[in-house]
C-alpha cells in the first residue's frame, strides 16, 4: 500500500490535537440524539476519476460499500466515531506494460475487499440556528486477491490482482437548524484519495509483478446534506457530493441511520 504523503501525516495530529482542545474549552448545544453511544448503518457510493503512471493516464475508481457505526459523545458537541465494513470497488482502465504480456485492465468487475476508518466531530460555534463543526474522516479500502484467465493464449495463463486505497478529508460544516426535527449542512472540504494495485501475472514459467500507484485527480469536495430526527433516539442522514477537477467532476452518495442507547 502506497504511504501516506509525508506533509499528510504531519497535519493529522495537529489536526486531532486541536479538536481536542477545542473541545475543551467550547460548549455545546444538547445534541439531538440523547445518549453518549450511538450505532448504526451506513451505505456509500462513489465514482472518482483516479491517475497514474505520473499523472499521465487516468481512469475510474467506482465503489460501493456499506459499514457498521459506532460513535461515541466524549462530551456534548464532540465525538468519535469508527467504522467497519465492505467493499466493492471497480477499476477501469488501468494498463500494466512491465508484464510478460502488458494487460489491459478494462473489465475486470468490482473487487471485495474490507473497508474501516474513523470520523472525528467537534461543534465550533452554535449560534441561533445555526452551528459551525469541524469534521474529519480517514477511510481505507483493503481489497482481496482476485484471479482472471487470459483470454486467447495457446497455453494457460492468470493474471492475480490486489488493490487498496485510502481516502482522508477534512473540513468545516455549516448546519443550519431552523425546522424542528430536520436540518440541512453544507461542507466544503479537503478530500485526498490514493492507493495500489498489485497486478501479478503467471504464464506457464513466465512470471511477473507490477504495483500500479493511484491518487485521485480531485482533491476537492463540496457535500450537501440533511439530517432528520425521527425520534429523541433514532436519526436519518442523506448526503450527496461532488468533487471538480479541471477535465470533469466526480460524485457521492451516501445515507445512515443511527439509534442511540
Amino acid at each position: 500500500m502506497k504511504k501516506c504523503p509525508c506533509w499528510l501525516t504531519a497535519l493529522c495530529p495537529v489536526l486531532i490535537f486541536s479538536l481536542a482542545q477545542l473541545a475543551i474549552a467550547q460548549p455545546r448545544p444538547t445534541p439531538s440524539l440523547s445518549s453518549a453511544f450511538t450505532a448504526g448503518l451506513r451505505f456509500d457510493y462513489f465514482s472518482r476519476t483516479i491517475s497514474w503512471d505520473d499523472d499521465k493516464a487516468t481512469s475510474k475508481l467506482t465503489s460501493y460499500f456499506g459499514s457498521l457505526v459506532l460513535e461515541y459523545k466524549i462530551q456534548p458537541g464532540f465525538s468519535l466515531a469508527a467504522l467497519l465494513g465492505y467493499s466493492s470497488s471497480t477499476f477501469d482502465g488501468l494498463v500494466f506494460r512491465k508484464l510478460p504480456l502488458s494487460i489491459d485492465f478494462d473489465e475486470g468487475g468490482g473487487i471485495n475487499g474490507l473497508i474501516w476508518g474513523g470520523e472525528i466531530n467537534k461543534i465550533l460555534l452554535s449560534k441561533e440556528s445555526l452551528d459551525i463543526e469541524a469534521f474529519g474522516q480517514f477511510l481505507a479500502y483493503l481489497g482481496s486477491k482476485k484471479e482472471w484467465a487470459i483470454p486467447g493464449l495457446a497455453v494457460s495463463g492468470t493474471i492475480e490482482g490486489k488493490p487498496s486505497w485510502m481516502r482522508a478529508c477534512v473540513g468545516p460544516v455549516f448546519t443550519y437548524r431552523g425546522w424542528e426535527n430536520f436540518s440541512i449542512y453544507l461542507y466544503p472540504s479537503f478530500d485526498y484519495l490514493w492507493g495500489t494495485f498489485e497486478m501479478k501475472e503467471t504464464i506457464q514459467t513466465l512470471g511477473g509483478k507490477e504495483d500500479k500507484e493511484i491518487k485521485g485527480k480531485s482533491q476537492f469536495g463540496i457535500s450537501l446534506g440533511a439530517n432528520f430526527d425521527l425520534s429523541a433516539n433514532f436519526s436519518f442522514k442523506g448526503e450527496a457530493g461532488v468533487y471538480p477537477y479541471k477535465d470533469g467532476m466526480d460524485y457521492s452518495v451516501m445515507i445512515k441511520a443511527l439509534f442511540s442507547f
